[in-house]
């Protein structure tokens, strides 16, 4: 895409519906790949779950929507779901029947979860499902999808804001420590670099601050115009993609991929409004 492109808001709202696509369609491959936490031997099972929601097993939509078979079909009609809207986001035929039900499986998930859908990953895809499933109802109006852009984009910045906000709260992240214990996660990390880290704490302590500091001043991509705004879009690539490559966070990666579009978008729109 040429910067010019990303005057229109139909080009925009087209690769963030592509891009959102693919990481639906990966966030939930990965959900599937560890379905037995689902299983009833599982850490998420229902049997646990539904000791905090005994109404659904009791109304009877406990075998179509959460029992272990159903739900792990469920996830596997996102996964497709996600792989129509990568390949038709531009056509409501496919779009539009795609969008709800990723939107419902999301929203079965956080229920199965009770609501603590901690992973901004998560968050952040049902903000973008909702806002582009509203754009259903004026599909070719040029304020609808402008409005969504605008929401998409903005929400993607807060994001950066509120996590650096929620880090500062953190007495690791404010010692410099929480990079190390990042790679140093059995689950997640990876010895070499939590090892690399250990080494070098003054580093350590660099990298964390200007993480939170590039965080705090995020919000600004919305007003700075281009070519300013692909320096932040450009630190985001990089922050993602570190994160992709050291922690395996695909789906993280691409689901803030869709929102660069957006952040664009909104950026140059909002340094017109202001500065002209």
């Amino acid at each position: 895409m040429t910067a010019a492109q990303f005057d229109d808001p139909f080009t925009c709202i087209h690769w963030i519906a592509r891009l959102h696509g693919l990481a639906v369609c990966v966030v939930t491959l990965e959900l599937l790949g560890a379905h037995r936490i689902f299983s009833r031997s599982g850490p998420q099972s229902w049997e646990i779950v539904s000791q905090c929601l005994p109404g659904i097993k009791a109304s009877g939509l406990y075998p179509l929507f959460f029992s272990y078979p159903a739900f792990c079909g469920w996830l596997a009609a996102r996964s497709a779901a996600g792989a129509v809207l990568f390949f038709t986001p531009s056509d409501p035929r496919f779009a539009i029947p795609s969008l709800a039900v990723i939107l419902l499986v999301h929203t079965l998930y956080d229920i199965r979860s009770l609501g603590f859908v901690g992973s901004v990953t998560l968050q952040m895809l049902g903000v973008i499902t909702g806002a582009l499933l509203l754009r259903a109802f004026a599909w070719d109006s040029d304020l609808a999808t402008r409005a969504v852009v605008i929401f998409i984009g903005v929400n993607a910045a807060l994001a950066y804001f509120f996590s650096a906000l929620w880090k500062l709260q953190d007495k690791y992240w404010r010692s410099g420590e929480q990079i190390f214990n990042v790679y140093n996660n059995g689950s997640l990390g990876r010895a070499s670099l939590a090892r690399f880290f250990h080494e070098r704490p003054g580093l350590t302590r660099v990298l964390t601050w200007s993480t939170i500091g590039v965080e705090l001043i995020f919000p600004l991509v919305l007003i700075v115009g281009s070519p300013a705004c692909y320096v932040f879009i450009g630190w985001s690539y990089c922050f993602h993609v570190f994160n992709w490559a050291a922690l395996g966070l695909r789906g993280f990666t691409l689901t803030f991929a869709a929102t660069w579009p957006a952040m664009i978008y909104v950026s140059r729109l909002f340094h017109e409004w202001i500065f002209r």
